[in-house]
């Protein structure tokens, strides 16, 4: 179901999607305005799905299978959308699909193993940035891929993925900003650590303040740094 609500809070819109044999079973289902002005839907388990729908009805436009599953994540990118997800034997998966729902290319993860996709952006030169996670520790992974999916480097960073959630954007002096669940890391435009602090301990920094035990419910960016959304309690730390 999809509910459309004005900035009062009254419904525009209502749309239940049994009819139309879509159905998001797997729990992560993501959904974003396209370029064009619709809506763009990802998730769905084997095989993920890519679904269009309109933005002013709720009608839907198209819903196409994409070839790797469980859709963690979509972004707006040059000529359609970039898919993150998981495909054979839970390695890390990412898809570059056109607007009319066609595969413009699919690239699996898997040379050494990856598992948890968990954030993908868009890059200057047209290729993208994947933040996942990856055994052996320590887990907090960033491959770089160019336009094609092709990898081009990867690095792991001395950081725990508590929740299975993770985000990561790019700052305005070119670098990053990567969050996990205990932890941020600043990284510099080549992806080298700059500084690193941790809710609860673990780093030289921290933005513990005795109440904060983990930030892995969201983080966005914001003018000179970022906002995260977290949990945590006086009495526990």
């Amino acid at each position: 179901m999809i509910i459309m609500i004005d900035s009062n809070g009254d419904i525009i819109w209502r749309k239940n999607y049994g009819d139309d044999d879509i159905t998001y079973n797997s729990g992560n289902v993501e959904i974003i305005e396209s370029d064009d002005g619709n809506l763009a839907l990802a998730g769905g388990w084997m095989p993920a799905s890519l679904t269009l729908v309109d933005y002013t009805s709720g009608n839907v436009i198209l819903s196409s299978d994409l070839p790797y599953g469980n859709a963690r994540k979509i972004i707006n990118t040059e000529g359609g959308f970039a898919i993150l997800g998981i495909g054979e034997s839970d390695n890390v998966s990412a898809m570059k699909v056109d607007y009319q729902g066609g595969v413009i290319w699919s690239q699996l993860y898997d040379d050494p193993s990856t598992m948890g996709p968990l954030d993908i952006i868009n890059q200057d030169d047209g290729g993208y940035l994947i933040f996942c996670y990856s055994d052996p520790p320590p887990y907090a992974t960033l491959i770089k891929i160019d336009d094609e999916g092709n990898e081009r480097w990867r690095k792991k960073y001395d950081d725990y993925i508590g929740g299975g959630k993770g985000w990561i954007h790019q700052t305005d002096d070119g670098g990053y900003f990567m969050a996990s669940g205990y932890a941020v890391t600043k990284l510099d435009s080549e992806g080298n650590v700059e500084w690193n602090a941790a809710a609860p301990t673990g780093f030289d920094k921290n933005f513990n303040n005795g109440m904060v035990s983990g930030i892995n419910y969201d983080m966005k960016k914001i003018e000179g740094g970022a906002v995260m959304v977290g949990y945590g309690s006086a009495d526990w730390e």
